[in-house]
């Protein structure tokens, strides 16, 4: 229980602070943490991240910090790659989608690392080309491997919607609630995933609100600089132990 509890607070932490990290912790913390079986993992993933962001894109937008905009060229070819990859997700064997969550993790690594804090040369989220083809792309991870995307969201939402990062956080966070919404769809079109308990999915959702809710205060006294390396060196750490885990279980399924 106490795992539970301080994974979905720290999961909660990072959607709040860097309107990312969501289900980049999620399902480490469900899988090597309380030993959730991988397909479960990722699709319980999605509501539970899901919930978390939509709770927050609710908070951004009393705020005024969504962009519609963004929020419409991201999210409909968004919504259209988290169905697909949803899709697919059922059929795909648990060693490809954990070597893709693996590489994800580096990349989310990266972008956080390289993420510029000031506004892009793209006022009004722009241009939509661009916009489009990286929402379809995110959305599509999303649906395939249980992951939000705010890890790309924001950099893009810096880079090409000429946001600041409070509204490239908030909008990352109504675009996170929505591809998990579809993906989770997306995976039910195919055979049904299994799902986590009920009060386990419950106690996630609640514990990783509250804990959005004190990352979104804090955000405000915490350094970007410093919240961004703390991530990226746990960004690290989940990386080593994700990859040296799918090289067991790619083994096990080749043997097997």
């Amino acid at each position: 229980m106490i795992t539970t509890l301080v994974g979905a607070a720290v999961i909660g932490i990072a959607l709040g602070i860097l309107g990312s990290g969501g289900s980049i912790l999620t399902i480490p913390v469900l899988v090597f943490g309380l030993g959730i079986p991988e397909k479960t993992a990722i699709a319980s993933s999605l509501i539970i991240v899901g919930a978390i962001a939509g709770f927050g894109a609710m908070m951004a937008a009393r705020r005024g910090l969504v962009e519609r905009r963004c929020l419409v060229l991201f999210g409909i070819p968004g919504v259209v790659g988290a169905a697909a990859g949803g899709a697919f997700a059922p059929l795909a064997p648990d060693w490809l989608q954990m070597s893709v969550f693996a590489v994800l993790v580096v990349a989310a690594a990266w972008t956080t690392a390289r993420a510029s804090l000031t506004l892009a040369a793209y006022p009004g989220c722009g241009p939509w080309p661009r916009a489009m083809v990286a929402g379809a792309g995110i959305g599509a991870l999303t649906g395939f491997v249980g992951v939000g995307g705010g890890f790309l969201l924001v950099p893009a939402l810096l880079r090409f919607g000429g946001l600041g990062l409070d509204r490239a956080v908030g909008t990352s966070l109504a675009l996170i609630a929505i591809n998990c919404l579809i993906g989770l769809g997306g995976q039910l079109v195919g055979p049904a995933p299994d799902l986590m308990a009920p009060g386990l999915l419950a106690t996630f959702v609640v514990a990783g609100t509250l804990g959005l809710v004190g990352g979104r205060y804090y955000a405000r006294h915490v350094p970007a600089k410093a919240a961004r390396i703390a991530f990226i060196a746990l960004l690290a750490i989940i990386a080593v132990y994700t990859g040296w885990h799918t090289l067991l279980l790619a083994g096990a399924e080749t043997l097997g």
